[in-house]
C-alpha cells in the first residue's frame, strides 16, 4: 500500500490534509481539511480518483431541492426523526391513543353561530303552532282533506230536572227545536232552533242538575 497508512483500528486508509500518492481501488482516505466546514470528510479512490462518501449538501444529489423535502405545516412538528401533531387546549389524546377534543374546551366563542338558552329549547319544544312552517307538500300520506276542524258548540247550556231522577233522550220538534222531557214526558227544556247538524250532549251535573252540549258535526 503506497502512502501514508492511518493507525490500526480506524478504519481509514489514510488520515492527513494531502491527497495521498499511488492510492489503491477502494482505500478509504479521511480528508482532514476537506467538508464545506473543513472539519474533513470521508473519500474513497474508485481506481482513477477520490470521491467523497455520503452526501452533504443537495447539490451532491440528484433531482433533489430543499424545496422537496415534507414541511411539517402549523399544525404538525418533525424533531428526532418523529412527525409529532402540535396538541392545543382544544385537542387532546386520550387513554385509548386517539385524537379527541378536550373536555370544557370548546365554547360559545368557538362556534360559528349562536347556542340557544335552555329556557329557549323548552319553550320550542312546546310550540304546538307550526314554528317550521311545515306544509302538507312536506309530509308523507296526509293531504288537507285529512284535517278537521275542532268541534263546535251550537248550544249549552242547564235546565232543572224539577226533581226528575232520570230525563228521556231529547226529540226534534217540528220547528227544529230539541226538546227534553222526564220519564212522564212533561216538558223539561226547549231549545232555540237548530239549522245545523248536530249531536246531543247531556248528563247530570254535581247540582243534580242536566248540563247539555249541541255540538256541530
Amino acid at each position: 500500500m503506497a502512502g501514508l497508512s492511518a493507525t490500526a483500528g480506524s478504519g481509514f486508509d489514510y488520515i492527513q490534509a494531502a491527497e495521498p500518492a499511488d492510492p489503491e481501488n477502494a482505500e478509504l482516505w479521511f480528508d482532514t481539511d476537506g467538508g464545506t466546514d473543513g472539519n474533513g470528510e470521508v473519500k474513497v479512490y474508485d481506481g482513477s480518483q477520490w470521491d467523497t462518501t455520503g452526501y452533504v449538501s443537495h447539490d451532491q444529489l440528484t433531482n433533489v431541492s430543499p424545496g422537496d423535502h415534507f414541511s411539517p405545516g402549523n399544525g404538525l412538528s418533525f424533531s428526532g426523526g418523529t412527525l409529532a401533531l402540535l396538541l392545543s387546549e382544544y385537542l387532546t389524546i386520550d387513554a385509548n391513543g386517539d385524537l379527541s377534543i378536550a373536555s370544557g374546551s370548546i365554547g360559545e366563542d368557538r362556534l360559528a353561530f349562536d347556542t340557544a338558552t335552555q329556557s329557549e329549547l323548552n319553550n320550542h319544544a312546546g310550540d304546538t303552532g307550526n314554528p317550521h312552517s311545515v306544509d302538507h307538500s312536506q309530509l308523507s300520506g296526509v293531504g288537507e282533506s285529512d284535517h278537521h276542524d275542532a268541534p263546535t258548540v251550537v248550544q249549552s247550556g242547564i235546565f232543572d230536572l224539577n226533581g226528575s231522577s232520570n230525563t228521556r233522550f231529547p226529540a226534534w220538534t217540528s220547528s227544529s227545536e230539541l226538546v227534553f222531557t222526564d220519564a212522564n214526558e212533561n216538558e223539561m227544556l226547549v231549545t232555540d232552533s237548530i239549522s245545523q247538524k248536530v249531536v246531543c250532549q247531556y248528563y247530570r251535573n254535581s247540582d243534580n242538575n242536566m248540563d247539555y252540549e249541541l255540538i256541530q258535526i
